[in-house]
């Protein structure tokens, strides 16, 4: 009635007459539109939760930076709402990791600061190469624990680094030139 689109879960039932011939059919309809929504909604979540432990994982492995970078632009570009044109970009102590998709003239993203330490270092963004909508607050909440995840990780490298009482250790491990 309202002209929105639904689901339902229909049973058809042919009705016979005495001589077997079909004379009409029972349909019964259930609204399954909230369940539908449901499953959707835990598929989504599925896929975040897939992609996060993904990154933790990753992260144990001992990446350089870059390589890292790269593997995190890919598990999150593919758990977005719409992975076919999600492109990504990592901006860490001026350097910048891009997926394949990336374009210059993209302008509506969600983005989020990466901090180490309490401070900032860079930034995360996510965009899509058409025009579609953010599945928000999922996706703004899905950066952010990746961003806090990158910056822990950044800490994390350097605490090893002064634990071994080498800083270039960490710039090294990074793949960074620190001149």
């Amino acid at each position: 009635k309202s002209g929105a689109l639904y689901w339902v879960d229909s049973t058809i039932v042919p009705l016979k007459d005495s001589d077997g011939k079909i004379i009409r059919f029972l349909s019964v309809r259930v609204d399954i539109t909230a369940r539908k929504h449901k499953e959707l909604a835990l598929r989504e979540r599925l896929k975040e939760s897939t992609c996060l432990h993904a990154i933790r994982h990753d992260m144990e492995l001992g990446l350089p930076v870059d390589e890292f970078c790269q593997k995190v632009i890919a598990h999150l570009t593919g758990a977005m709402q719409f992975p076919e044109i999600a492109t990504a970009v990592i901006e860490l102590d001026g350097r910048r990791f891009i997926s394949e998709k990336y374009s210059q003239d993209l302008t509506h993203a969600l983005q989020t600061q990466i901090t180490v330490n309490g401070e900032a270092h860079g930034w995360l963004r996510i965009f899509y190469s058409e025009d579609q909508p953010f599945l928000l607050p999922e996706e703004q909440g899905l950066i952010d624990v990746i961003a806090s995840n990158l910056g822990r990780w950044l800490e994390r490298m350097q605490a090893e680094a002064a634990r071994k009482g080498d800083e270039a250790l960490i710039w090294q491990q990074a793949n960074f030139d620190p001149l």
